[in-house]
């Protein structure tokens, strides 16, 4: 059973892309925050879709890319983006390969996750590695979680705890 248009906070928004994505809860409306913002390549687009996909079906409010089209259509994605990333939620899911160090929409998105991180002094950047790739700016103390060693279900299910949701 999906939420309603009259749940709070949330709303219900229909997309057909490759998948049908009429019914389920995506997303906050522009003006709230999201609990969290997942930055990715498109190399890793498969794996962090069933991520995306399993955490709003947990009722988890969440910016991600394919969700968003009507809201991305027609904006400055720069400035728009480094609004989503540099604080619009809660936390940021930042999934690390060598795809995202080289990408140049990663690089912003991950500068403004930065800025925010400093500007909160807590948590804000939950690192998912998918390889060894070094990420100019993530210092090698934070804590990370090995996608090499998680399901997807896993990794679901550790971002539901930190989320106080488990």
């Amino acid at each position: 059973m999906f939420p309603t248009r009259e749940s709070p906070r949330r709303y219900v928004v229909g997309l057909t892309s490759d998948r049908d994505y009429a019914g389920i809860e995506i997303g906050a409306p522009e003006s709230d925050k999201f609990e969290l913002v997942l930055s990715f390549a498109g190399e890793e687009r498969t794996y962090v879709e069933k991520v995306a996909e399993m955490l709003v079906c947990r009722g988890v409010t969440l910016f991600y890319d394919r969700y968003q089209k009507a809201t991305l259509w027609g904006k400055d994605l720069y400035e728009h983006l480094n609004k989503v990333y540099g604080g619009d939620a809660r936390y940021c899911v930042m999934f690390i390969s060598k795809s995202y160090a080289d990408k140049v929409w990663t690089t912003h998105e991950r500068r403004s996750a930065f800025a925010t991180a400093i500007e909160r002094r807590q948590e804000y950047i939950l690192p998912a590695r998918f390889d060894d790739t070094e990420i100019e700016g993530l210092r090698k103390t934070v804590g990370y979680v090995d996608l090499r060693h998680e399901t997807v279900d896993s990794l679901v299910e550790l971002i539901l705890q930190k989320l106080g949701k488990a």
